[in-house]
């Protein structure tokens, strides 16, 4: 009698190995994908952070506005006690926010721009719903009294590894 196994018998237990194998792998390989990409980064939280604060600071002062559109807002804004006054656009600029007055155009946040390395970018987009006294939305430039943004903003390298981060916020306008 022969010691050892035959092949039959080591293909059996190389299959059933794989078979159990396999869908753990499956498993495990998920989850550490979903723990690393699940979450968006800090550099997007940031991103979209700063450029809500900036875009809320400029609106709130928001006195006469010239143009209401779901990814554009243009507006006076007075500043020092009423003696400056400035013409503001806030508006989508391809995959960032710009921000437009009399000394010319910047980016929202500044830091976000299309000198930034490609690995530090941050896609972003902006979109304005505008309400009335009674919490309407409205269209009617002379009835807006709140303001709700909606920042959301992805990386530009490898976006589908990161998933998207939303902010929304409701602006009450000072001058209104």
């Amino acid at each position: 009698m022969k010691k050892g196994f035959t092949l039959i018998e080591i293909t059996i237990v190389i299959i059933i190995t794989a078979l159990i194998i396999f869908p753990i792998t499956i498993f495990f390989n998920s989850t550490i994908k979903s723990f690393f990409y699940g979450k968006p980064s800090n550099k997007v939280l940031e991103v979209v952070t700063d450029a809500m604060r900036e875009v809320e600071d400029l609106l709130r002062g928001a006195s006469e506005f010239e143009t209401i559109e779901s990814q554009k807002v243009k507006f006076k804004l007075k500043r020092n006690f009423g003696n400056n006054e400035y013409n503001i656009k806030i508006s989508q600029d391809g995959d960032f926010i710009s921000r437009t007055d009399e000394l010319g155009s910047s980016y929202i946040p500044y830091y976000n721009n299309s000198n930034t390395p490609s690995d530090e970018k941050i896609n972003l987009t902006i979109n304005f719903k505008y309400y009335d006294l009674s919490f309407k939305e409205t269209t009617d430039i002379d009835s807006v009294y709140l303001i709700e943004i909606t920042i959301s903003g992805e990386p530009y390298v490898n976006p589908l590894e990161t998933p998207e981060f939303e902010l929304k916020n409701m602006v009450r306008l000072r001058n209104r």
